[in-house]
C-alpha cells in the first residue's frame, strides 16, 4: 500500500535525487486530497461557490498530476507540474480571500518544496517571482500603516525563512550528494564482494568437483569425527561404534596403527617419524575386505583438524607380494630362498658387529635324501623336501629366519640368540622332523650343524664352521645336532 501511493511503482534508491522529488510530489497529493475536500465543503456551506469551484479545479489538477506520474513515470514533468501548482494555489487563495488565506504555512512550504522539486537555483528565481507577486498584491490591499507594518514584518519573516530554507536546501543537497557518493562506493564494494563471492563459490565448486573426481580418499578430521569427505570416502567401512577414526586402521606389523603411538604422541607425529616408504595403513572396505593405502596427513591452520589423503595401493601391494615371492620365495617348498636369506643375514651380521649382540646360524641337511630320489623318484623327493620344510617353518620362533639353502640343505638364522639356546631350539626341531612321516617315503630325519658369531668373523668363516659342524653331525651317525 505504501509503495502504491507514495512510490507510484517506481523503484528508486533512497540516495537518488529523484527520490526526494517523488516524496514531495506525493506529500502534496496527500495533503491536497485530504484538505481540499474540506475547503470545498466549507466554502459551499458559507455559500462561497466561486472559491469552492476554484478549489475543486485545484483538486482535479492535483489528481491529474498524480495519476500522470503513475502512468508515464516521468518524474521531471511531475516536478514542474507540482511546482506550478504550488505557485498558483496560494496566489489564487490570496486573491479569492483578499489576503486572509496567506499564512505562514505557505511561507515555509513554497521555498522548501520548490527548491526540492526544481533545484536551488531555479527555485530561487521562482520564489523571487512568487514573493514579488504576493507582496505587490498585499500592498494594494493595505490601507493603513498598522497593516503596512504587519506586512513589512511579515515580509522580513518570510525572507528570513526563505534564506534559511535556501541554505538548508544547499546543505541537504550537499549532504545528499555526499551520501550518494558514499552509497555508490558501498554499492560498488558490495558488487565487488558479490563478484568475489560468486568467483569464490565457483572456485569452491570446481575444487569440490576435482576432489570428488579423485580416486584418492580425501577427508578432514580431528580424529574423532569426519568433518568433510569426498565421494571416494564412501568405499570405506567406518564403524559408527568406533571411539576414534584411528580404530579403523587395522593393527598389523606391516602397517601403521594406533598401537604404535608413543605416550603423548599424536597420529601426525607418528606418520612424520615413519619412513615415507612405510607410511601405509590398512582399512576394511564396505565389503569387509582389507584395503591397503599410502597415507599423507596435513595439519590445517587455525584449528585442530587434519587433511588426510589415502591412495589405494592394494593391487600394487598384491603385485609386489607376488613379485617378492618369485624373487625371495622358494618355488618348491614355499619358504625363503637363498637370495632373501643372504639379504637378511647381511643386515643382521652388520648389526651384530655394531652392537655386539649374539647371533647363531644352523645348516640343516636331510639325511640320505639321495635314497629318496633313487628309490621313489624325484617327485617323491620333492614331496619330502616340502614336508620337511613346512614342518620346520611351522615350528620355528617368530624371530627366526628359515630358508632353503640349496638342494636338500636348509638354513636357520637365530637372531639375538646364543649358541646354547640355538642348540636347544634345533634339538626340538630335529625331533619334530623325526616325528613326521611321508606316506610313501616313510620316516624323515635331518642333521644340524650350528655355530655362533665370534669377534672377527666374516660371513664366509661363519658358514665354514656351520659346514664343519654339519659334517660332524653326519659323521656321528646322522639325525644329530652338533655345534662349533
Amino acid at each position: 500500500m505504501y509503495k502504491y501511493f507514495l512510490m507510484a511503482n517506481i523503484d528508486l534508491d533512497s540516495t537518488d535525487k529523484n527520490y526526494r522529488k517523488l516524496i514531495i510530489i506525493n506529500v502534496i497529493f496527500i495533503i491536497s486530497v485530504i484538505i481540499y475536500p474540506v475547503f470545498i465543503f466549507a466554502n459551499i456551506f458559507e455559500e462561497k461557490y466561486l472559491v469552492a469551484s476554484i478549489i475543486s479545479i485545484l483538486t482535479a489538477t492535483t489528481l491529474y498530476g498524480f495519476f500522470n506520474i503513475r502512468k508515464n513515470k516521468n518524474i521531471e514533468f511531475s516536478a514542474i507540474f507540482t511546482t506550478i501548482l504550488v505557485f498558483i494555489a496560494p496566489i489564487v487563495i490570496l486573491v479569492v480571500h483578499r489576503g486572509e488565506g496567506f499564512s505562514i504555512l505557505w511561507t515555509f512550504v513554497v521555498p522548501s518544496f520548490t527548491m526540492t522539486l526544481i533545484g536551488s537555483k531555479k527555485g530561487l528565481y521562482y520564489i523571487a517571482v512568487f514573493y514579488t507577486i504576493i507582496f505587490v498584491y498585499a500592498y494594494q490591499l493595505v490601507g493603513d500603516t498598522i497593516l503596512i507594518f504587519d506586512y513589512k514584518r511579515y515580509i522580513a519573516v518570510s525572507i528570513s525563512i526563505f534564506i534559511i530554507a535556501y541554505y538548508y536546501e544547499l546543505a541537504t543537497t550537499n549532504a545528499l550528494n555526499m551520501l550518494m557518493e558514499s552509497n555508490k562506493k558501498i554499492l560498488s564494494l558490495n558488487n565487488n564482494l558479490k563478484e568475489q563471492g560468486i568467483k569464490l563459490k565457483e572456485e569452491q565448486d570446481l575444487l569440490s568437483e576435482i576432489i570428488n573426481a579423485s580416486s584418492n580418499i580425501i577427508f578432514i578430521t580431528d580424529f574423532k569425527n569426519i568433518k568433510h569427505r569426498n565421494n571416494s570416502f564412501n568405499s570405506l567401512l567406518f564403524s559408527q561404534n568406533s571411539n576414534t577414526i584411528l580404530d579403523a586402521f587395522l593393527e598389523s606389523d606391516k602397517y601403521i596403527h594406533k598401537g604404535l603411538l608413543k605416550k603423548d604422541e599424536n597420529f601426525q607425529e607418528l606418520i612424520t617419524r615413519t619412513q615415507e616408504k612405510d607410511r601405509i595403513v590398512s582399512i576394511l572396505d564396505i565389503n569387509y575386505l582389507p584395503k591397503i593405502f599410502t597415507i599423507s596427513i596435513t595439519k590445517l591452520m587455525n584449528n585442530e583438524d587434519y587433511l588426510i589423503s589415502l591412495t589405494d595401493i592394494t593391487k600394487m601391494q598384491e603385485h609386489h607380494i607376488q613379485t617378492e615371492k618369485k624373487v625371495y620365495i622358494d618355488g618348491l617348498t614355499g619358504v625363503y630362498n637363498r637370495n632373501k636369506f643372504d639379504e637378511i643375514f647381511e643386515k643382521e651380521y652388520n648389526k651384530v658387529r655394531r652392537y655386539n649382540e649374539p647371533l647363531s646360524v644352523a645348516i640343516i641337511d636331510i639325511d640320505k635324501f639321495k635314497d629318496f630320489n633313487d628309490n621313489y623318484g624325484h617327485l617323491i623327493g620333492d614331496e619330502v623336501l616340502t614336508s620337511m620344510a613346512q614342518t620346520v617353518n611351522n615350528a620355528i620362533r617368530n624371530t627366526d629366519i628359515f630358508a632353503r639353502w640349496g638342494g636338500e640343505e636348509f638354513v636357520i638364522l637365530f637372531s639375538n640368540t646364543t649358541l646354547d639356546i640355538a642348540k636347544e631350539v634345533s634339538l626340538k626341531l630335529k625331533d619334530k622332523i623325526e616325528d613326521s612321516t611321508h606316506p610313501t617315503a616313510g620316516k624323515i630325519t635331518a642333521s644340524f650343524g650350528i655355530t655362533e658369531y665370534k669377534e672377527g668373523d666374516t660371513i664366509e668363516s661363519i658358514f665354514k664352521r656351520c659346514d664343519e659342524a654339519l659334517y660332524l653331525a653326519k659323521e656321528n651317525g646322522r639325525n644329530k645336532v652338533e655345534i662349533l
